[in-house]
């Protein structure tokens, strides 16, 4: 994977970004389950509503108490691999929920990974993620982030962006 364009660039899409929601109240959410290290249904939800509301749906017909075991495993493993599947035994989570919520807890391991982002690395949305496509897709958004000296999350909003003003 590979951008599309000057990587430089990425910082001034970025800039205005046109997100659809604010990142605040997630990012406070986020800082709210990190202190307690644990995750709950209605916090499921909050990223949901914040990723795709049409999910949310979906979230809510889960059980409390395999929220609270998916919880506890994600926050006692180790391997990223371990965390963004172990997330997707919640009913409604795929890989972009999972790649939101573990971005927000852990911002400097995950991106975020979007259809608009991978239009701008030049790659097609394959027809169902594995971990393998979502490594590499990390590791190009983590190099970004090394190249260009800046957060994960900006190299989020500016692939989003890219591909908001540039897609046709």
């Amino acid at each position: 994977m590979k951008f599309r364009d000057d990587p430089k660039i990425l910082l001034d899409y970025a800039e205005r970004s046109g997100y659809p929601k604010p990142d605040e109240d997630i990012v406070s959410l986020s800082e709210n389950i990190r202190i307690k290290r644990e995750f709950n249904l209605n916090d499921i939800k909050q990223f949901a509503d914040w990723k795709a509301p049409r999910i949310g749906i979906k979230i809510v017909r889960n059980e409390k108490q395999l929220i609270k075991d998916v919880s506890d495993f994600v926050f006692r493993s180790k391997h990223p691999k371990s965390k963004i599947e172990g997330l997707q035994i919640i009913h409604g989570v795929g890989y972009p929920l999972a790649s939101t919520i573990l971005h927000f807890l852990y911002p400097n391991d995950f991106a975020i990974i979007d259809v608009r982002a991978l239009w701008s690395l030049d790659e097609n949305r394959p027809n169902f993620y594995t971990y393998d496509f979502y490594e590499r897709y990390n590791n190009t958004c983590k190099m970004l982030s090394r190249e260009l000296n800046v957060y994960l999350r900006l190299v989020d909003k500016g692939l989003w962006q890219y591909s908001k003003e540039n897609q046709k």
